[in-house]
């Protein structure tokens, strides 16, 4: 029997109709159920209605007192054997839709189906589920047109659905037909999709790195963003912050360097906070949450920028503007003043080559030093600020090798102190040169001389307040780092700068 089944259901299968596997098992099973062994050959053609034989009679079908319940059209009839809650003397009882039909050969079906015309099988436990599954697919798709797998145990519970789920844990044969229509469509949502992907696996590794960077940096309240109005002039030495907004905005528009371990105005910061406060790498190092080695970078780098910067702040005015801004008391005594001038010294760290200690040894310091001049307007704004040069350097050659005397016009008046020996240089470009009256050789000054010298000591007196307002950097009032001794001068320049952007001093 088992091997007739298997020959029934293969041939069955070749059809490749749903409906023909569900004919055979039917036939097979009203051919097992009437004691008949199912044909060698199955036919092709529609099937026909197969005669079923009366059952053989059982104490269990005997059972009834009445006789055999009949059936209606589209039941089956249920087991003989009832229990004994079915069992009634008072005869038949009939059957709703949800009980099934004896074993018993149920009567052919009218109807013009040739599907439908077959016998109905015994309701064993594995065709339960046949009942509502033996009426034929309606839809005429040929991808659908696939064999399913006989039911199972596993589909029992789809008996009253009357159908046999597709995703069954058997293996299904899905036949595809390809669109050539929407083919293009398909490959170009394709490349979509995988660009999507790439994009968003690279967004990924990105914010990634983000965090990382950003579990990795401290959070630090020492920056440019944290600035107030006060901590701007005690870092920094500008009067305002925005005042700092425009020296950031010029460094930027001035170079293309940009640091990457800190912003712009971090860096900018951090080199006028170091000329303000004097403060060490390591110090700075700290504060920002850098190595040592950028800190030594980003002062290379920005002290030459900030010192091209703050230079434009240094203006050697013309005779017009200095007449235009001389104060009441000039005006009185030298109306044709252009510069008062002065020389100040700075100390360094002792070189450890001879021949820059002997060039750097100040005398009137008694250790080493650099030399600049500066040259003040009558109003007390800085006009002129020289290269830094050696301590042992005199005054006289400072000023002729600094290109002070290439800026004097005719009939300029040079205020300075008696070390200034340059009068002779002066008066070649037609300037005239006054210092106050010196007293070697003479006993008593004249009058008119100490009425002279007293008016110059309260004009020069402004040159001095200049002086002291570019040494409030504490870099220049400590010693010097060797390491910064190439940058004298342009550190001399940013002071100055800097010193113009506050108030006038007259």
């Amino acid at each position: 029997y088992a091997v007739w089944m298997l020959i029934l259901a293969q041939y069955r299968t070749e059809l490749k109709h749903p409906i023909s596997r569900l004919l055979v098992i039917s036939d097979a099973a009203g051919f097992a159920a009437a004691g008949h062994s199912p044909a060698p050959q199955a036919q092709e053609t529609s099937p026909q209605p197969v005669p079923t034989a009366e059952p053989a009679s059982s104490p269990e079908t005997e059972q009834g007192s009445e006789g055999v319940i009949p059936l209606s059209q589209d039941h089956t009839a249920p087991e003989a054997a009832s229990s004994p809650e079915t069992q009634s003397s008072e005869g038949d009882t009939p059957l709703t839709e949800d009980h099934t039909a004896p074993d018993a050969a149920s009567s052919p079906r009218t109807d013009s189906d040739p599907e439908h015309d077959i016998a109905e099988p015994p309701p064993t436990q594995e065709h339960e589920a046949l009942d509502a599954a033996s009426s034929p697919r309606t839809d005429d798709n040929p991808e659908r047109d696939i064999a399913e797998p006989p039911p199972t145990q596993e589909h029992e519970s789809l008996g009253s659905d009357g159908l046999i789920a597709e995703n069954s844990t058997q293996t299904d044969v899905v036949v595809a037909v390809p669109c050539f229509i929407c083919s293009s469509k398909f490959e170009a949502l394709q490349k979509e999709v995988h660009r999507l992907q790439d994009k968003e696996a690279k967004l990924l590794a990105d914010n990634r790195t983000l965090r990382e960077g950003l579990q990795d940096r401290r959070v630090t309240s020492f920056s440019a963003e944290q600035l107030t109005e006060s901590s701007v002039q005690f870092y920094t030495g500008l009067p305002s912050m925005v005042m700092f907004s425009l020296i950031v905005q010029l460094v930027r528009e001035g170079t293309k360097y940009l640091p990457r371990a800190v912003s712009l105005g971090d860096a900018v910061f951090m080199v006028l906070a170091k000329l303000r406060l004097a403060l060490l790498n390591r110090d700075l190092a700290f504060r920002f949450n850098v190595s040592e080695g950028t800190v030594a970078n980003i002062m290379v780098k920005f002290i030459p920028l900030l010192a091209e910067t703050f230079s434009k702040f240094i203006i050697w005015p013309t005779q017009p503007d200095i007449a235009r801004t001389m104060p009441t008391l000039v005006r009185r005594y030298y109306p044709r003043c252009r510069v008062i001038v002065d020389c100040s010294e700075c100390r360094i760290q002792r070189p450890l080559a001879f021949t820059a200690r002997s060039q750097t040894y100040s005398h009137y310091k008694s250790c080493n030093t650099i030399k600049f001049l500066v040259g003040v307007t009558p109003c007390g704004a800085v006009s002129f600020i020289s290269k830094a040069w050696g301590g042992r350097v005199s005054d006289k050659r400072l000023t002729q090798r600094s290109g002070l005397l290439d800026k004097l016009e005719n009939g300029d008046t040079v205020l300075a102190d008696r070390g200034f020996l340059i009068r002779e240089d002066i008066g070649r470009v037609g300037a005239r040169l006054v210092v106050p009256a010196y007293t070697k050789g003479k006993r008593q000054l004249p009058a008119e001389e100490v009425e002279t010298a007293r008016k110059m000591s309260k004009i020069r007196v402004h040159v001095e307040r200049a002086i002291g307002r570019i040494k409030v950097f504490r870099i220049l009032q400590d010693r010097l780092p060797i390491t910064l001794l190439r940058h004298a001068t342009n550190i001399l320049l940013i002071c100055s700068g800097i010193t113009n952007l506050k108030p006038k001093l007259m």
